[in-house]
């Protein structure tokens, strides 16, 4: 496996209109450095400490993953890690059955996860990679409140 096949460039992004929508998960202050981002727009960046995150913004979830970015590379050797954090199971579905991103673009689900979408071609889609991290973001906001029993009864907007 070739790592960056997965990825995304994320050189040019407007960070802080990515970021807006996701505020009220990422912690207050916080020194942000982006480092990797996988074909879904799933993000994966450094704070002023050293310590590596990942956000996946199609569950809307933030973790540590790993203390330094040498530990995360150590981590990502396991390949139960570098499935959840590169998607490459999801992104060799996406690209036999014929999908292809470009610039700007990325993988997503028409129907997250969390509202009952299932991890497969058939819900894949090609997005705008802002669009798509807006509406994850604010759909994910949205939810935090909503106990997990009732997410599937969400209606998307």
């Amino acid at each position: 496996m070739e790592v960056n096949d997965y990825l995304l460039s994320h050189e040019g992004l407007d960070w802080h209109a990515l970021i807006e929508p996701w505020r009220w998960i990422f912690p207050e202050e916080v020194e942000f450095q982006p480092w990797l981002m996988n074909k879904f727009g799933d993000l994966t960046w450094i704070d002023g400490t050293g310590a590596v995150f990942h956000l996946n913004v199609s569950e809307g979830t933030l973790e540590k993953v790993a203390e330094n970015e040498d530990q995360f590379l150590d981590l990502l050797e396991d390949p139960d890690n570098a499935a959840e954090w590169l998607m490459y199971p999801l992104v060799d579905m996406a690209t036999a059955a014929g999908m292809t991103l470009e610039n700007g673009e990325c993988f997503g689900y028409e129907e997250l996860p969390v509202l009952g979408g299932e991890y497969d071609t058939a819900n894949i889609a090609i997005y705008a990679l802002d669009s798509y991290w807006k509406f994850c973001g604010d759909m994910h906001n949205k939810l935090q409140d909503v106990p997990d029993d009732d997410d599937e009864e969400f209606e998307e907007e």
